[in-house]
């Protein structure tokens, strides 16, 4: 614990939180980081999967692993409870010290951060788009968000440089006959 001495006239101030008063000096006591309480952001666990790699590890870099606070023995007991199955199994086989933070996040990356394989599976789910049958607007916003969710994954992995032309081509054919094609228009 680290320990921070006032001297302070005990019978004029009066003292807030984690303070011992005697003798006319106040005592402020700051909790070390082993008693850290992050956050109330909760981070799903991960149990392994290309596509779902991306998202947890932005969120555990995020909220734990670059928190300034917290020693990397901390950040590994987070990371070991925020995985299960296959992921998990990389984690575990590092004893929980500090050394072994980085050596655990470096095999989880080497294992799950494969952009090739990511833009594969993300290319299948675009091909695979069934046509929109019915004209409503669930069924669009349904085929807007896996466009959306695809169009992302590219953008992450810096793969959609001038790729309007060629995703409007691929994705207008699943669109109700009806609907403007202004649904396809992409931002900038």
């Amino acid at each position: 614990r680290l320990r921070l001495a006032m001297k302070t006239d005990a019978a004029n101030e009066s003292h807030r939180g984690d303070t011992n008063t005697s003798l006319g000096e106040s005592t402020l006591v700051r909790r070390s980081s082993t008693s850290l309480k992050l956050p109330p952001c909760d981070i799903e666990v991960f149990e392994g999967g290309y596509s779902k790699w991306p998202p947890f590890r932005d969120m555990f870099q995020a909220v734990i692993g670059n928190h300034p606070h917290l020693a990397p023995a901390q950040k590994l007991y987070h990371l070991r409870s925020k995985t299960r199955g296959e992921a998990n199994q990389i984690v575990k086989r590092f004893d929980l010290v500090d050394e072994n933070f980085n050596l655990a996040w470096k095999a989880l990356t080497n294992r799950f951060d494969n952009s090739r394989i990511l833009a594969h599976q993300q290319m299948k789910k675009m091909f695979g788009i069934q046509g929109v049958l019915t004209e409503s607007s669930k069924s669009i916003r349904q085929l807007q968000s896996v466009l959306n969710e695809s169009l992302a994954i590219f953008e992450s992995l810096d793969l959609t440089k001038s790729w309007d032309a060629i995703l409007i081509h691929i994705c207008e054919p699943s669109a109700p006959s009806k609907t403007p094609p202004v649904i396809f228009t992409l931002s900038p």
